[in-house]
């Protein structure tokens, strides 16, 4: 896993911005740094050494014939497979996929080129002999791109961070990108948080010519996959399962080959543990990682202990207190460049850090909820719909009474319960599926409720069922810009590389075809999932509620956490961008115990943290 940067320029001094460029994401690798140049195009590279470590995996490289140069972060897993498609007297320079890849798109192309590789990437490719830089993105979004404009130049790379750096760049925040951000938590592709920058959207190509994007397409479409999968769906079980068992144990045993040690992490939740299981398979002397927190009913660390007991690896814990929490909290908008409300990048900060003291590389189990139901949003939201079908009028009005009490009265409720039923009268104010799922989690409708949102997903396909649309919709949005993001920014700021198995795109294509009373089994999650695990990990080490990798930010904002919070929210009332007076009245809700608001709370404290670090503007 590396960083790469880039522009088309005719700007003085390229070599110096472009190294400026590197050292503003020196934690995307710093084993080595790499500068090409030729007329206006340049190409930089910082490497984290995974596959060959030798200076034959040198970046940015060129490919034998000379024509193409490529900057490279990620893996590509069949780079071994891919050298078959070769003559048996092909002269290999070295054993790295970078290599590999060079030479599939001189041999096939860039577009049938990428269709061919499995992994996770994102790379920028220049073309010498016809003058032309493809930036591609992997098909489920796990390595980020960014690409923009300047009145100086065509500007891309791994982070946005680095455009900062380039002489010109106007640091401009963009409306559409707050208002997506306070209703998504983070800022979906193909936007960014400022105007005149865009992130490549998963599984696409972009191609450019003198400094101007002149076309965009797809290599591989996720509602394609839907589309397809619901026209064939699996009809026996067994075969579903083998399937879907086969395809995770290759996937987890492509993802171990490395040049370096790797190691899990383990909450000992469904999904990770599924992952250590398998690698334990491949590796005996396998390392696994968690971290625990002081608060109980946040701390998952003695079911991760138990399950690393009963597999035998080797396991190290750690427990996070909110004093080491604070240290971390200046440093988010430096190495999350753009506003992301998901606490958990904490947590996800601090054990990376662990695991990298004894690993180069970390497997996890992310993307299994999404790919196979795991969210309790799922029965939730099957559920509201069947009721808003029987009786919507005397629910909605229940509900807006309900909302309607002194926070006294509604307190002896509990702060979840009203929680729950203040983002119920949010979800009830809509009829379709698509609209009403969307503001599941919309913790601020008041922010943008006359605002255009044209990030929702295509139109749902007829043959598309309100459960598969649901997992579509997060698998497009939330775990690309959510979780996928926040999994890269800490791993890399703690110097390791995530990859995530069960997000092989293979593995997508399978969950697609899976009826979905196979995935969500009455109130079950993830079903099929816990009938492969169950086989290997008896039950009773993993059945219990689904926790998430979550942090106890709502007593944090009400104890240690409260001075640096109450410091943010006075500049949110002097900047006067959003509604100060609905903020602070949930500050007070959250502060008094009447109404748990910590989610909401911490993306107007993360979003504001942000544009002051980085002096953005509107």
């Amino acid at each position: 896993m590396c960083g790469l940067v880039g522009f088309i320029s005719e700007i003085n001094d390229g070599v110096s911005i472009i190294d400026d460029m590197l050292q503003s994401i020196p934690w995307r690798g710093q084993d080595d740094k790499g500068i090409w140049r030729e007329n206006d195009v340049y190409l930089g590279h910082n490497r984290l050494s995974i596959l060959d470590l030798s200076s034959a995996g040198k970046q940015p490289m060129v490919s034998a014939s000379g024509r193409f140069v490529i900057a490279y972060n990620g893996e590509v897993y069949n780079y071994k497979e891919l050298k078959s498609l070769f003559p048996p007297d092909f002269l290999w320079r070295g054993s790295s996929d970078t290599e590999v890849i060079l030479e599939c798109i001189e041999r096939f192309g860039i577009d049938e080129a990428v269709k061919k590789f499995t992994g996770i990437f994102a790379f920028a490719v220049c073309d010498r002999k016809e003058s032309r830089l493809f930036l591609v993105r992997d098909r489920m979004g796990v390595k980020p791109l960014y690409y923009g404009n300047t009145q100086n130049g065509f500007l891309f790379g791994s982070q946005i961070r680095a455009f900062t750096k380039f002489p010109g760049f106007e640091r401009k925040i963009s409306q559409d990108a707050m208002n997506l951000f306070f209703r998504y938590h983070a800022i979906p592709s193909p936007y960014s948080i400022y105007e005149n920058a865009y992130k490549v959207v998963p599984g696409t190509i972009v191609e450019v010519q003198q400094g101007k994007v002149t076309n965009r397409r797809e290599y591989w479409s996720m509602s394609q996959c839907v589309k397809h999968g619901a026209e064939n769906t699996f009809t026996h079980e067994d075969e579903a399962i083998e399937a879907i068992e086969s395809s995770i144990k290759n996937s987890v045993r492509q993802q171990l080959i490395s040049d370096v040690p790797v190691g899990a992490f383990l909450s000992g939740g469904v999904d990770s543990s599924l992952v250590a299981c398998f690698a334990k398979m491949c590796k005996p002397d396998f390392k696994t990682f968690s971290i625990g927190f002081k608060e109980k009913s946040y701390d998952e660390s003695s079911h991760a202990r138990a399950v690393a007991g009963y597999l035998g690896t080797d396991h190290t814990e750690e427990t996070l207190s909110a004093k080491e929490a604070l240290s971390l909290i200046p440093n988010i908008p430096e190495f999350c460049d753009e506003p992301l409300n998901d606490a958990s990048q904490i947590p996800t900060y601090f054990v990376s850090k662990l695991a990298g003291k004894h690993v180069t590389v970390v497997v996890t189990g992310d993307g299994g909820d999404e790919l196979f139901a795991g969210y309790q949003r799922y029965p939730d939201f099957l559920r509201l719909r069947a009721i808003q079908r029987f009786a919507p009028n005397i629910v909605a009005k229940l509900v807006h009474n309900f909302n309607k009490l002194p926070d006294k009265l509604r307190s002896i409720f509990g702060q979840k319960f009203s929680m729950k039923l203040i983002m119920t009268e949010t979800y009830l104010r809509y009829n379709d599926a698509k609209t009403q799922y969307d503001s599941l989690l919309d913790f601020w409708p008041e922010f943008h409720e006359n605002m255009p949102f044209p990030i929702l997903p295509e139109t749902a396909f007829e043959t598309q069922s309100e459960l598969s649309y649901a997992c579509y919709h997060d698998c497009k949005i939330y775990m690309p810009d959510v979780i996928l993001t926040k999994v890269d920014r800490s791993g890399m700021y703690a110097g390791i590389e995530s990859r995530v198995p069960l997000l092989d795109h293979n593995i997508y294509e399978l969950s697609c075809r899976i009826p979905d009373n196979w995935k969500l089994s009455g109130s079950t999650t993830k079903a099929i999932l816990k009938k492969i695990l169950y086989k290997r990990v008896p039950k009773h080490l993993v059945d219990r509620p689904k926790m998430g990798f979550g942090v106890p930010i709502d007593t944090w904002i009400r104890g240690e956490l409260k001075g640096w919070a109450m410091s943010l929210l006075s500049d949110v009332k002097k900047d006067k961008m959003l509604p100060f007076k609905t903020i602070e009245h949930k500050m007070n809700q959250h502060q008094n115990n009447a109404v748990n608001w910590q989610y909401a709370l911490w993306g107007v404290l993360v979003w504001q943290q942000w544009k002051s670090y980085y002096n953005a503007d509107y």
